[in-house]
C-alpha cells in the first residue's frame, strides 16, 4: 500500500511541477490575459503546415506569418485555442487513428478518460454505440459524426490530439541552433562555420 502510494505521488509530481512553473512565472497570467480570435488563435488558412496558435493582429486577423518562439506560451495558448473551437471532425478521426494504433490497456484507458466526461450529455442509444472502444470504427461515416459531436469540446480528446499528433512536431526542439550576425559573415575567421544569421529558420535544408 505504501508502495502504490508512492507512485501515485510520482505520477501526479510531473505535473504538479508543470503547474508551478506556469503560475510562479507568470506564464499562466500571461495568457489568460488574452483574448481568443482578437489576441491569438488557431490559423486555419495555413492548414496542416501550422496547427498551433498564432498571434493575431485584429478580431479574426491572424498575423500572416508571425508565430509564437517561447514554448510554454505556444502549448498554452494552442491548448486554450482549441478549447475554445473545439476540434474539426477529421481532427476528432485522426485522434481516433492515433488512439487505435497504442496498446490494448493504454487504448482503454485513455478512451474511459475521454467517454467518461461526455457520457451524460449523449442519449441513451448513442451512449450505447460508442460505450467501448472495440465498438469504434473509422470507416463507419455515421459513427464518425456521433464520435466528432460528442469530442470535438471534450478536453482529455482535445488534449490526447495535442499531444499525440500536434505539438510532438510543432515544439520539435533541435541540439543545435544557428546564431551569427553580419559581422560573422563579412568577417569569417579559419575556423568559422557560420552559414546563417539571427533569423535563418535552422530547421530548413535550405539556407539562405
Amino acid at each position: 500500500q505504501r508502495q502504490g502510494i508512492q507512485l501515485d505521488g510520482h505520477a501526479i509530481l510531473e505535473p504538479l511541477l508543470a503547474l508551478r512553473g506556469f503560475l510562479a512565472y507568470g506564464i499562466a497570467a500571461h495568457c489568460l490575459e488574452r483574448r481568443h480570435r482578437v489576441d491569438y488563435g488557431v490559423d486555419s488558412s495555413r492548414g496542416k503546415r501550422i496547427r498551433v496558435a498564432v498571434p493575431f493582429r485584429a478580431s479574426d486577423a491572424p498575423a500572416p506569418r508571425a508565430e509564437y518562439a517561447q514554448p510554454d506560451t505556444l502549448i498554452m495558448l494552442t491548448t486554450l485555442a482549441y478549447y475554445h473551437q473545439g476540434i474539426s471532425r477529421s481532427q476528432v478521426g485522426e485522434a481516433v487513428g492515433e488512439l487505435l494504433s497504442l496498446g490494448e490497456v493504454a487504448q482503454r484507458k485513455e478512451y474511459d478518460l475521454w467517454f467518461d466526461s461526455t457520457k451524460l450529455s449523449l442519449a441513451p442509444e448513442d451512449r450505447e454505440r460508442i460505450d467501448d472502444i472495440d465498438k469504434l470504427d473509422l470507416s463507419n461515416s455515421s459513427q464518425v459524426d456521433l464520435l466528432h459531436e460528442a469530442y470535438r469540446y471534450n478536453m482529455a480528446a482535445i488534449d490526447f490530439w495535442l499531444s499525440s499528433c500536434v505539438l510532438r512536431r510543432e515544439t520539435m526542439q533541435f541540439s543545435h541552433r544557428l546564431v551569427a550576425n553580419a559581422f560573422h559573415l563579412c568577417h569569417p575567421g579559419p575556423t568559422s562555420t557560420a552559414v546563417g544569421f539571427s533569423g535563418t529558420k535552422d530547421g530548413h535544408l535550405l539556407l539562405p
